[in-house]
């Protein structure tokens, strides 16, 4: 056990700058900036109308992403992930080109 917390902290040191405590999650939850991201984009598509109808475990799903629906640094980090349609599309076409 012992050796799994050694290896989570050198993973943690390694990748430290891919890494946010988000101050909108309890607990002081460390996650990926690329998580945050996805975690943002899913909450704006979710639909909060039915929250609390439905089961215990759709409740905590929704509810832990309700916070992230809202929170700048999820939106700071969605549009600093995405690329603009034309980069995604020079991309295809360079790979399908050299095919």
């Amino acid at each position: 056990m012992e050796n799994l917390d050694n290896g989570v902290r050198q993973w943690l040191a390694r990748n430290q700058n891919k890494m946010i405590s988000c101050p909108y999650q309890p607990g002081q939850l460390v996650i990926s900036k690329h998580a945050c991201s996805k975690r943002h984009l899913t909450a704006r598509q979710e639909n909060y109308e039915d929250l609390l109808k439905g089961d215990l475990f759709n409740y905590s799903y929704k509810s832990g992403l309700v916070r992230c629906r809202e929170c700048p640094i999820g939106k700071k980090l969605t549009l600093q992930f995405q690329r603009p349609e034309s980069a995604r599309i020079a991309v295809h076409n360079s790979v399908r080109n050299a095919a």
